[in-house]
């Protein structure tokens, strides 16, 4: 899906992970791939019960990114553009890896990158960005986390 937002040059972005345990390395490399943006994410936002995982850890340290663990109780109010009935029903949110995005990006961030789920479906990303470095020429409606 096609962001509405134009992104300044500067912007750095929070990209968020939602996997399953059988994630690999490469589920989350393919989805930094697919995003068109890995050059420009600055910190991996996760779910803190996932943030020790060995194959998220070693994509991280490969490619030096901060990680931010959130809780699952930080990101229970956060309303996601994409909405699935398995992470409603398991992580009570639309979508793991737009909420860990939207949160650990800050108050007035806003998802520049939908969710997209990786070649394997082992796990899905999406990258978030303040909302006052991404302008939104056409449509006036954030998605954010209020």
């Amino acid at each position: 899906m096609t962001s509405p937002y134009h992104i300044d040059a500067g912007t750095m972005l929070v990209a968020g992970f939602g996997f399953r345990q059988s994630a690999t390395c490469h589920s989350f490399e393919n989805l930094l791939q697919m995003t068109g943006m890995g050059d420009r994410i600055s910190k991996i936002a996760v779910l803190s019960d996932k943030a020790n995982h060995p194959e998220f850890l070693r994509f991280c340290a490969e490619a030096s990114f901060e990680i931010i663990a959130i809780d699952q109780q930080q990101m229970q109010d956060i309303q996601t553009p994409s909405q699935s009935e398995a992470s409603q029903q398991y992580r009570q949110t639309g979508s793991v890896c737009e909420a860990v995005a939207l949160c650990a990006g800050g108050r007035d961030s806003v998802i520049v990158r939908h969710k997209m789920i990786s070649d394997d479906r082992r796990a899905s990303c999406a990258i978030s960005a303040p909302y006052e470095s991404a302008l939104q020429p056409q449509n006036k409606q954030k998605e954010s986390r209020k």
